[in-house]
This record gives structure tokens, sequence and C-alpha cells, in this order.
């Protein structure tokens, strides 16, 4: 039974964490009652975006800080973290500072917007930077990856165009949070492009851990390890179950109930079932399951054996790895690549394959065609080039004495291999001795002319 501490003990911490917010505020939002409109602005939600940001950086620094055992492709999960640290730091400040989205009576706040557009950038490029990740550290691909790469993209499209548009609009736009206005169910436009981009957004990130999971689990079974008390090979596993339990899915199903049903409420249910608590606690498992995926297949078997928090892990003594299942990533990164050099296609998801993607939506340009005059013209010369050459050939020129001195050059070198055979050097010996003679003068002669 593999063991599972570090999963215990950050559970243990988040729940410490949250008893210690609730214990310590007298409120439950600051400055008492909570006015936000369409935000979750109480003080544990955007302290739980802090503590995940936090998290997601502090593993990142953890990762960062053994770069001199980490291979090249260790630096993609280090920016996954990173950027997913970013985006909860954004939304924090957005949570906290401007509540107010305006779903409820299409008046919001510009504050909000900005920070939305930037939590979406980073959080859609940390999911980008993991699936690569996926991609480099297995020979393995899933057409379901860079699928789910452009629905993404798609989706951030969507939520900055439906921000800005809403940014721009005056009437749309307030300083305060309580601006006393009626709600409405006719919202604007911008504010349904924005609230289903956000949806998509999540639901194809839960999406996207499907293939990236289990092509994880397989390339850590090449070389199983625990670190921080999980195994990495249980580790893709348990950030599947988390974000299709607790994570951005459950964001998804309760705006479906929300959207299908007059009775059901999206924020009523969100805190009866303290959905804050849930939905960071998902997604700091996940960032913590991908901090020990990329320790564990980015650092070198050497720098393990120097490590305390580091072992390897195997369920049968007497079982030894293959020398083929105990290829550490650089190889097994390096024949990704050879494989996609090869066959003059880039790597999935890197950077070359987004510019391909982009240059593939627009048509080239059509090329001029040529009058008949242009191509008569260029007929004319070529036959002109072609005159010209011959005769400087047929008149000694430099150029024709070149050419000539290169043949006789590689003539020689033809006569010199010949010699140099088995059948020559056999005839050679069978001749008499004037015959020898004459065929020696020859080939020295020979020789004269290649020098």
């Amino acid at each position: 039974m593999p063991v599972t501490v570090g999963l215990i003990v950050l559970t243990a911490i988040y729940i410490c964490f949250t008893a210690a917010v609730n214990y310590v505020s007298s409120s439950e939002c600051l400055g008492g009652a909570c006015a936000s409109e369409g935000v979750d602005n109480t003080i544990l939600n955007w302290a739980s975006d802090f503590f995940v940001a936090v998290g997601s950086f502090a593993f990142a620094l953890q990762l960062h800080s053994r770069g001199r055992a980490m291979n090249d492709v260790g630096t993609i999960g280090v920016r996954s973290l990173v950027f997913m640290g970013i985006a909860f730091a954004a939304a924090g400040f957005g949570h906290s500072l401007y509540p107010n989205s305006g779903l409820d009576d299409n008046q919001g706040m510009v504050g909000y917007w900005i920070a939305r557009i930037v939590f979406a950038i980073f959080f859609t490029a940390s999911a980008l930077e993991m699936a690569h990740f996926s991609l480099c550290v297995s020979d393995n691909t899933n057409p379901l990856i860079p699928l789910c790469a452009w629905i993404l993209l798609l989706s951030l499209v969507g939520i900055v165009t439906g921000s800005i548009w809403c940014s721009l609009e005056p009437d749309l736009r307030i300083k305060t949070i309580g601006d006393n206005a009626e709600p409405t169910e006719d919202l604007h436009l911008c504010f349904d492009i924005t609230n289903y981009s956000i949806m998509a957004m999540n639901f194809t990130y839960a999406l996207v851990w499907l293939p990236v999971g289990f092509i994880l689990k397989d390339a850590s079974e090449i070389r199983p390890v625990i670190i921080m008390g999980l195994p990495t090979r249980i580790a893709a596993v348990v950030a599947m179950v988390t974000q299709w339990t607790f994570g951005c899915i459950l964001l998804v199903v309760l705006f479906f109930f929300d959207l299908i049903s007059e009775t059901i409420d999206y924020f009523d249910v969100w805190k009866s079932i303290y959905g804050t608590v849930l939905y960071h606690w998902a997604m700091l498992l996940t960032v913590f399951c991908l901090h020990n995926i990329c320790h564990g297949l980015t650092i070198s078997i050497e720098y393990d054996s120097e490590e305390d928090d580091i072992r390897r892990y195997n369920e049968q003594d007497d079982q030894t790895l293959d020398d083929e299942e105990s290829l550490s990533y650089r190889s097994r990164s390096s024949r990704y690549t050879r494989s996609s050099r090869y066959t003059n296609d880039p790597a999935p998801l890197s950077w070359d394959w987004w510019v391909d993607g982009f240059a593939g939506i627009f048509p080239e340009p059509s090329r001029r065609r040529r009058n008949r005059s242009d191509s008569s013209t260029a007929t004319w010369r070529t036959r002109r080039i072609k005159q010209q050459k011959k005769r400087d050939f047929d008149d000694g020129s430099i150029s024709a004495r070149r050419t000539r001195r290169k043949f006789e050059y590689d003539d020689c070198r033809r006569q010199r291999r010949r010699s140099r055979s088995p059948t020559y050097s056999s005839s050679l010996r069978s001749d008499s001795g004037r015959d020898r003679r004459k065929r020696s003068v020859a080939f020295d002669d020979e020789q004269e002319i290649c020098l």
C-alpha cells in the first residue's frame, strides 16, 4: 500500500488555514456585510486564492532549486506552476478589491474585468505548459490534447473579448461596489460571452487532465519514485480524480444546473456545500501532484541518491527494471524530438507548432502570373547564357581549362582507386618485369596530373 503522507499533510494544513481564517475574521467579508454582485468576495474565498498561489510558487521554487540536476524540459513544469500561481494571485486581488462582475445588473467594475483577464491568460498558459510537459516526457501522443489546447485558446479569446467589450461600454462601468442598480436577466452580450467562455475554459481544463493524466502515469511507471510521501504513479491519478470531482468540473456543474433550473441558485449552492473550500482544496492537490510528477520525471537518478526526501519505490525488491525501462527522461525526450525532426513536423504544443497552426489559418498569397513577354524574355536570357558558356569552353577560356582540369583530376582518382584493388594488383604480379615497369611509369604520370 503506497504511502500518501503528502496528501494527508497538505489537506491538514489547508484545513487548519480555513479554520484560522474563520476564527480570526470577525465577519464573513471585509467591512461587514458582503455587498458583492456576482462575485464571492468572502475572506475565505480570496484568502484561499492567495493560499493556492503561494503553494504554487513554493512548489515551483522547490523544483527550480534542483536546477543542477533537472533536465531542460523540467523548466516547462516550473513554468506551469508559476503561471498557476500568478493566475490565482490575480483572482485573489479581483475577488477582494473589485467584487462586482456585473452579472446581476449589467454594471460591473473595470478592475475586476482586468483581474479576470490576467487570471484567464495565466490559467490557460499553465494548462498549455502542463499539456506540453506531458507530451515531452513520453513518446505517447493523444489527439485530444491538441484539440483541448485550441479550445482553451478560443476560450481565452472569448474571455478577453467579452471583458474588453464590457469595459469599453460607459453604461456598464461603475467605480464603487454598491451601485443600487436593479437586478435584471437581460444581460449585455459581453457578459454572456465572458461567462460561457469561463465555463468552457474550466471544462476543458478538467478534460485535458484525462489524456495528460494517463500519459504521465505511464511515464511514471518507468521510474516510480516517492516524493514528499506521494508516489508519482498515484499523483497523476489523484490529479485526474480531484479535477473531475471538486476541481474545475464543480464550477461547470453548478453553472449548468443554475442554467437549466429556476429553483437552483449558483451562489446559494456554492455556499451551502462549502464550494470555496472544496474547489481550492482540489486545485491545491492538483498543483502538488504536478510538482511531484515534474520532480520525479525530470530529476536525474544520480541526484536522487543524494536527497533524503526522494527514494526509489518498488513493490517487489527482487525485480529490477530492464535497460529499456530504466531510460532517463533525457533519452525519451531526445527520441521525441528526433521523431518530430525526421517527419519535418514540429512537436505538438511547441512554439513552432503554434506558429504553423496560426499560419495555416490565413491563406498563402497568390503568386503573380507572368505574362508571355516576361516568359519569353527569361527564355531568351537563359539561351544567351548557355551559348556564352559553350563559346567559352570551345575557345579555351579560363573556365573551360578549369573544367578540363577537374575532369582530369577525377579520372586520376578513379585510376588510383582501380590500382589499389586486388584484381589490379594480381594482374601486375602476373605480368613480366618490363610490362610492370611500363605500368608503373604510366601510373606515376597519372599521379603528376593529380598534383
